[in-house]
């Protein structure tokens, strides 16, 4: 027995075909429309299991029920008929792109109806386990099935670059680079020989996640918020659980952090705006003065050139108080104990805890964001436009 590359390709692009997908694949969306497979991460699964009385861990699932593998595997409960494909979903140990492949890899194994063992990987340990030249082989398929789902060679173009195609398809740089070969090499085995007169492409994934650096890395990554309405995705500094977009003070907001961002990156990482940032450091102050760009800045809550208040935090101050003509706030206000104490990113508006406004926006150093958002949306049109062939 070898493996069945055609088989494997093949069956990948009839699933392309037949669900009618767009690239880059939406792998929650796609999991959700086949029978009989759920998609669980693997600290869904550990609250599930402890919700029964059995208080266990990431690692236990990982050991028990994964087979050990840190990346994914598809897995049978013995009271349910449904097999399950688990995932690491901590994107501090893998990045969404490998978290794509190896959930495709195991869609792979479902779809190619290789023979399920609920320790596929313990070869020989029961008289049900597979041989381990078996077990190779259906390995290779399904990470043929994965590339070919993520990256059909025939969608690829002449001029196409490795990051070009990192970011139309959401993929790591391996798989580009595996792709790029295969496609320039012309290697028989390497093509499907069924073809798609078509390929849909979305808005690629330009941010998946905030970058998370410092303090906020140390504990974890810090609390991410995506607002679906001005579509800014960010990270909270508040220690209590964040209620406004820090944007623009809406409340229908997704909260999640870095063990369930990787569902945000499937459901709505083409869909996020990103607005300029005045840069703060860990204490929310300002690396220099933003308006008069003075670098001298310690020791002081103001700018001992321009007076501008240095730290960017709640002030307490309702948004409609801050328009009312009749209220007429001072500097000293704004270093008041009136607010929450939320610390807030360089760009927030709001704060994220209570929804007032913060200092930087009633000191007039950030834009409306609906003026922010226009000119976002201008910018995407020009370029987009000039991308467009003449």
């Amino acid at each position: 027995m070898k493996p069945r590359w055609t088989f494997a390709k093949d069956t990948a692009m009839q699933l392309i075909k037949a669900a009618s997908i767009s690239f880059p694949v939406n792998l929650v969306q796609l999991v959700d429309r086949l029978p009989k497979v759920q998609l669980m991460s693997y600290n869904t699964m550990v609250n599930k299991i402890c919700n029964h009385g059995m208080p266990v861990d990431v690692n236990w699932v990982q050991e028990h029920l994964a087979d050990g593998s840190q990346d994914a595997a598809l897995v049978k409960m013995s009271n349910r008929d449904e097999l399950i494909i688990l995932y690491n979903s901590d994107t501090l140990i893998n990045i969404p792109q490998r978290i794509r492949f190896s959930i495709a890899h195991e869609i792979g194994h479902y779809l190619l109806n290789h023979p399920f063992v609920t320790s596929i990987a313990r070869q020989g340990e029961t008289p049900s386990s597979i041989t381990e030249k078996d077990y190779l082989i259906y390995e290779a398929e399904a990470q043929a099935f994965a590339q070919c789902l993520l990256i059909p060679t025939p969608s690829l173009k002449e001029n196409d670059t490795l990051k070009d195609i990192q970011i139309k398809y959401d993929v790591s740089g391996d798989a580009a680079i595996h792709a790029y070969t295969e496609y320039h090499d012309r290697r028989p085995w390497a093509w499907p020989s069924i073809r798609i007169p078509k390929y849909s492409f979305n808005h690629p994934r330009v941010y998946s996640t905030p970058p998370t650096t410092g303090l906020l890395l140390i504990v974890g990554g810090g609390t991410r918020i995506y607002c679906h309405k001005c579509k800014e995705l960010s990270i909270s500094k508040s220690k209590d659980h964040s209620n406004f977009c820090p944007i623009c003070g809406n409340r229908d907001i997704y909260v999640f952090n870095q063990y369930n961002s990787f569902s945000f990156h499937e459901r709505f990482g083409d869909k996020v705006l990103k607005y300029p940032d005045i840069v703060v450091d860990d204490d929310s102050k300002v690396v220099s003065c933003p308006v008069c760009q003075n670098e001298e800045i310690d020791g002081g809550d103001f700018c001992k050139i321009c007076g501008t208040y240095l730290t960017n935090r709640c002030t307490g101050i309702p948004y409609n108080d801050m328009h009312d003509p009749f209220h007429a706030f001072s500097a000293s206000q704004l270093i008041s104990s009136d607010g929450c104490g939320t610390l807030l990113q360089g760009n927030a508006r709001f704060c994220t805890s209570c929804g007032c406004v913060s200092t930087f926006y009633i000191q007039d150093l950030l834009k409306d964001w609906n003026d922010e958002k226009s000119s976002i949306l201008a910018e995407k049109a020009i370029q987009k436009a000039k991308s467009m062939p003449s």
